[in-house]
């Protein structure tokens, strides 16, 4: 139990910070497998799937609201800081899918298809206000979430800078029980556990079947999300872009050694 409760906890810390994967810190730990077969099928083996997952979803959870609130501090105070210091992480995810996809005609064109949906993501947010705070986009944001916990691989955190509603989801995260925000966190969480039973299984079939093309996408996903957040940085003078290129290159050569 506590061993369970431990990787729970890492991982949510991991969803939380921009470019680090929850998912594949789960991977990491052994237990992805497990989680994206209880999200498949629920209702298989109940009381031994709730006994697996009641410690993780625990330290999970502890994790997300204190990592949220601390995270939030950052990015008001030191913000180009974070955003280089998250483009290097996220880029890092890169690194570590390209060697499970076979870079050939097909996947290069679902690459570049999906770098465009997400690279538009903002200006179609911009000209519509997709994310207006109404039940159904906030129940939106809670599929994207269950969507960006189950990928290996793909940042949360940067689809949710792109629709400019990361700090909003932050609060969230860190507001769980306060009643004031049930209005919010409701529609959020049926959304994500919508997600998760839903987006899992498809997850679980894709993983078996379509594994290069799924990673390809997520590239594309990932490098529209780099070049948006790179844009939202204001640089004042060569001081700053150097100190952000330091930051860039020591988040990503960091974590990328083995």
């Amino acid at each position: 139990m506590i061993n369970l409760f431990v990787k729970g906890f890492f991982i949510g810390v991991g969803k939380v910070l921009p470019g680090v994967s929850g998912s594949m810190l789960a991977i990491t730990f052994g237990i992805y497998d497990k989680i994206i077969e209880i999200m498949s099928y629920p209702l298989k083996n109940i009381k031994k799937n709730i006994l697996f997952l009641f410690p993780i979803c625990l330290g999970f959870l502890l994790a997300i609201i204190i990592t949220s609130i601390f995270l939030k501090y950052l990015i008001l105070k030191y913000y180009n800081i974070v955003i280089f210091c998250f483009i290097g992480l996220i880029s890092r995810g890169i690194y570590n899918l390209k060697k499970e996809i076979d870079f050939n005609k097909k996947n290069i064109i679902i690459t570049i298809i999906s770098f465009l949906i997400v690279f538009s993501l903002k200006f179609i947010n911009n000209s519509f206000n997709i994310i207006n705070y109404s039940f159904i986009s906030i129940f939106f944001l809670g599929i994207i979430e269950a969507f960006t916990s189950i990928v290996p691989g793909i940042s949360g955190t940067a689809i949710f800078m792109i629709l400019d509603c990361y700090e909003f989801v932050l609060t969230l995260f860190s507001h769980y029980f306060i009643i004031s925000y049930l209005k919010y966190t409701i529609p959020f969480l049926f959304g994500i556990i919508f997600g998760l039973i839903i987006i899992s299984r498809i997850i679980h079939i894709l993983l078996k079947r379509n594994k290069s093309e799924l990673y390809s996408s997520i590239i594309g996903f990932t490098i529209g999300s780099i070049i948006i957040l790179f844009l939202t940085i204001k640089i004042d003078n060569l001081y700053s872009l150097i100190i952000g290129i330091i930051l860039f290159l020591l988040s990503f050569t960091l974590l990328t050694k083995k």
